[in-house]
């Protein structure tokens, strides 16, 4: 029987972000005794600081919660490679024994350093830079030393170098008889420079001594399983001497040897019971335990009501015994808190990760928190993040899956907003494999494992058969709001995958809700009033207007809605002007999301040209009459063409501020300007993103590439490349940086103009149709001079730095050149959509040297951001659909798409919608072999899938109400 289909329109938003990995080996001999050093870093500024190989760090975000006052975390292994977290974003690389790090503080730091040192062995490759940790216990005097120890085993070096805070320098020492060695010093990480590579292994000294930790803590951990006895603690309260708070005993069950939960409860109930302690805090005392993989066996945190002065530090005796039978030594640790947003359990598959099996009974279904594996088991191997992965085995099946089912009716709560879904794995193999990533959505969850009202979308990679790397598999989807289970699945078929197996490695899958309430104006919005009492504030997700109304159709203007049934019309009021707005609270703060964009856009219309401003504002804060605290604001002008049959695109894109914690989108016009009829806005969107260049706001450590190589020698992704430009760290001029403390400075040179570059590998899904790339930066000089802005896109990369096939498109400053004025600073800003097949973008700033003045050209904080979210999800612009075969639909074009399916054995049961798959992807393409029953078919529609869009085409042959049954 024919199948029928109908095409309409809707379109995607997703983000991507990419991971460095690299590996060390650690020795098999005994580790040293745990101890404490203290660091101190006397200023503020750039430290290289080395950690023992054995701590209680697991990633950046940990080391900067560690050190007072850290700024960033740049990790340089090698120096080309180098990857850097901002203390407080997501997104953390993880601590690997033997890697140095460059830390940068805002003031003069003491710090405690924890650990052991145990053998390490580093693998440092020819003609590359290597920032490494050496022991805290190690022989090696000076820099000669170290040269000659790299030579003993077999490489050599040109040189070694060290960070002087001091004078903002780097201090290089090549072994030449006129120079003097540096000496080398604990804690303190040193660049190598490799001329030939080896694997190198640092030297240790035995029985070194170092001070037992007696410091301000908040936890303590130790290495084994406590299996008997009890012990006695105390807990201190520091305000200038220690002041004893709670202090009580515990015993460990022996008969639950591995069960933390049983420390937990005794002893927060001890520490509850204690007199001294309910006086000093009530109920705002708790010690919790958790498992760790090893070193970090069994941890203990502490957490102190706020009435305390002071920092705490919990004392243990010596009768706690680990199952080493030795008795454990009371050192205790600093434990920062973890800032861990994956919704999976057990994630890096470390202990203890048990897999239940893949198929069971019809009355034995998933359980929300356990993986399920047809063909897989937990191996110990050395990972990017522990000591165990996952390994997917061929069964005797076509293929074999692994699956996790997440509940998330607690996080979906919310009908305001959109909650977009990242998911995420590393994997591994021998040799290249085809692995699907698969995250699906369900409404609920049957007795045998299956999602109710299922929709999914997939990816895939082939990975590049080499076991020495890890590639990184990563997708992006909108969850539907009625979503109450997640699943994710990670499948291949058996007939590829090698005898040894797929690893898999750090899975993911985060939730964020990015964008405002009802940006389509239809049912159920209610415009609030604009001015209220001051203790009446605007709550976030509502609209406020000072004197607006909302339209099905306005014949008098001639203007129809652009998205659907409904847009908001403002009016004119007896004021000079009218306003409408909504805040929007990020249930993420912008600092745990790296570096973050806002990109907003909307329709507007009028039927003579009118001047409308669209404001969008920042803060940390709202106060009581709906004003937000520390407040940034950009302003975005546009005059419509006044024809009533077309909608202007209006698009702003601006930086959000680290303590960014509301939003406000505000619409303001004259109403002097307004017409008579009003002003028209519809399908109106805010998304979050993330700035997609490498050392954006060009902060230490920067290294600038030059900008003319040799015709092998191509730009690399991520690389800034430049003509005549340096970095600044300090106010030059009189300009200050904008950003943070660095700024770049481009230079005259004799040419024409001189420029500066970057290369983006474009991620996946972005390189289709629809994608909108997004830049801006800002510019400072002490004279008027133009810059010009370059975006170009690509799909391919030629070996001399120059992209194949490019499209590209130039801005400038709206008044044409800088201010001249030093005090502030300039954004230039614009938007390039990108072709499909996109493979690379370009941003490239470029200023004539003739109007350069002899102080230079300033520029700080560029972004770059793709967005699948469009201007405006516009119905019935699906692509022609046809029928390829009797399983397969096609179109032209890869895209978002979403399909609804359904039955009938009747026209009308077309009409009622009643649907038996709804589901998404991304491709050019949908394969169903299903067959339906005789004398019945089955109907299809296809829209383009975004937030706000419609399976209406608005013709009046359409049957039923198709968006009220299919939309959720």
């Amino acid at each position: 029987m024919d199948r029928t289909y109908w095409a309409t329109a809707l379109v995607a938003f997703a983000v991507a972000v990419m991971a460095v990995l690299a590996t060390v080996v650690l020795g098999q001999s005994a580790s040293d005794t745990l101890f404490c050093n203290s660091l101190t870093f006397g200023a503020s500024g750039t430290h290289w600081v080395s950690l023992p190989v054995i701590n209680d760090l697991a990633d950046a975000e940990e080391l900067c919660d560690a050190i007072p006052n850290a700024v960033s975390i740049t990790e340089r292994f090698p120096e080309s490679a180098n990857q850097t977290h901002n203390c407080g974003s997501s997104g953390a690389f993880p601590i690997l024994p033997g890697r140095g790090f460059e830390v940068v503080v805002s003031a003069a730091t003491d710090w405690q350093v924890f650990g052991a040192d145990d053998d390490v062995t580093l693998t440092l490759a020819n003609s590359s830079s290597y920032l490494i940790s050496l022991p805290f216990d190690t022989p090696i005097a000076d820099a000669q030393d170290l040269l000659d120890e790299i030579a003993s085993s077999g490489g050599s070096a040109f040189n070694v170098q060290r960070y002087d805070n001091a004078s903002d320098g780097i201090e290089v020492y090549s072994g030449a008889k006129s120079q003097t060695p540096f000496s080398i010093q604990p804690g303190i990480a040193y660049l190598v420079r490799m001329s030939t590579g080896t694997n190198y292994t640092p030297s240790r000294s035995t029985g070194a001594s170092f001070p037992t930790c007696d410091s301000q803590i908040d936890g303590f951990w130790f290495d084994g399983v406590a299996t008997t006895n009890s012990f006695s603690w105390e807990i201190e309260q520091s305000d200038g001497a220690f002041t004893t708070v709670c202090s009580g005993t515990t015993t460990i069950d022996s008969t639950v040897p591995d069960s933390p939960e049983t420390i937990v409860m005794k002893l927060v109930a001890d520490i509850n019971a204690d007199a001294t302690c309910s006086a000093a805090c009530g109920s705002g005392v708790n010690v919790t335990a958790v498992q760790e993989p090893a070193p970090r066996a069994r941890q203990m945190t502490l957490t102190l009501c706020d009435t305390l002065t002071g920092p705490p530090r919990l004392l243990l005796d010596s009768n706690l015994v680990v199952d080493t039978g030795t008795t454990f030594n009371p050192t205790v640790y600093r434990l920062p808190i973890a800032r861990d947003r994956n919704r999976l359990s057990h994630p890096g598959f470390e202990p203890t990760t048990g897999l239940e099996p893949f198929s069971r009974s019809p009355g034995d279904p998933w359980i929300p928190g356990e993986w399920n594996a047809e063909g897989a088991d937990v191996v110990s191997i050395s990972t990017p993040d522990g000591n165990q992965a996952l390994r997917i085995n061929a069964t005797g099946g076509s293929s074999s899956q692994v699956t996790q089912i997440i509940d998330v009716g607690d996080r979906l709560d919310d009908d305001c907003c959109r909650t977009m879904a990242t998911f995420s794995a590393l994997v591994n193999a021998s040799e290249p494999t085809n692995l699907n990533l698969i995250l699906a959505a369900g409404t609920d969850q049957t007795s045998v494992g299956t999602l109710v009202n299922r929709t999914a979308v997939s990816v895939s990679l082939i990975t590049d058969g080499d076991p020495e790397t890890w590639e990184l598999l990563q997708g992006v989807r909108i969850i539907p709001d009625d979503t109450q289970f997640l699943e994710l699945q990670l499948s291949s078929a058996n007939s590829q995958i090698p005898l040894d197996g797929i690893l898999v490695d750090r899975t993911a899958v985060v939730l964020e809700t990015t964008t405002l309430a009802d940006g389509g104006f239809e049912p159920p919005t209610a415009l609030q009033p604009f001015f209220r009492n001051p203790g009446d504030p605007w709550l976030p997700g509502e609209w406020n207007a000072e004197d607006a109304d909302l339209v099905n159709d306005s014949a008098a203007a001639g203007i129809s809605p652009k998205d659907r049934d409904r847009m908001l019309r403002i009016n004119a009021t007896g004021g000079s002007a009218s306003q409408v707005n909504q805040v929007i609270e990020l249930d993420t703060p912008v600092s745990d999301l790296g570096e973050s964009v806002g990109t907003w856009t909307a329709c507007v219309n009028a039927s003579a040209p009118t001047r409308i401003v669209v404001k969008m504002k920042t803060g940390d804060g709202q106060t009581n009459v709906g004003t937000l605290t520390n407040s940034t604001r950009e302003d975005i002008v546009l005059v419509t063409d006044g024809d009533p049959d077309t909608w202007e695109v209006m698009r702003g894109t601006r930086w959000l501020p680290p303590t960014t914690s509301f939003l406000e989108l505000e619409f303001t016009a004259n109403n002097s300007e307004i017409p008579a009829d009003g002003l028209f806005v519809d399908c109106v969107s805010v998304e979050r993103s993330i700035n997609r260049l490498t050392d954006s706001n060009f902060e230490p450590i920067t290294t600038l590439q030059p900008f003319f190589r040799n015709p092998g020698d191509p730009w690399l992704p991520g690389e800034w490349n430049a003509e005549d430009a340096n970095v600044r760290r300090t106010p030059t001029a009189g300009i200050q940086p904008f950003s943070g403390e660095g700024m770049l400075r481009i230079n005259p040179t004799g040419g024409s103009s001189s420029q500066v570059n970057q290369i983006i590998e474009v991620p996946h899904p972005f390189g289709v149709e629809g994608t909108t790339m997004s830049v801006g930066i800002y510019v400072n000089t002490t004279a008027a001079a133009p810059v010009t802005l370059s975006m170009v896109a690509g799909d391919g990369q030629s070996s001399v730095g120059e992209l194949t096939n490019p499209t590209s498109i130039n801005v400038s400053l709206p008044a044409g050149e800088t201010d001249a004025d030093v005090g502030t600073w300039e954004l230039i800003q614009g938007e390039l959509e990108l072709p499909a097949g996109t493979a690379f973008a370009e941003l490239e700033i470029s200023v004539p040297n003739a109007q350069i003045p002899p102080e230079g050209m300033f520029v700080d904080l560029a972004r770059v951001t793709f967005s699948r979210c469009p201007a405006f999800c516009a119905v019935g612009t699906f692509e022609s659909v046809t029928a390829q075969s009797k399983t397969e639909f096609a179109w032209s074009s890869e895209l978002d798409w979403q399909l609804a399916q359904g039955s009938f054995t009747a026209p009308a049961d077309i009409g009622t919608y009643t649907t038996d798959l709804l589901t998404e992807g991304v491709g050019s393409s949908y394969v169903d072999s299903a067959s339906p029953a005789s004398g019945s078919g089955f109907w299809y529609l296809f829209r383009r899938f975004c937030a706000g869009g419609s399976f209406s085409t608005g013709e009046a042959s359409e049957m039923g109400d198709r968006d009220g049954a299919l939309l959720p």
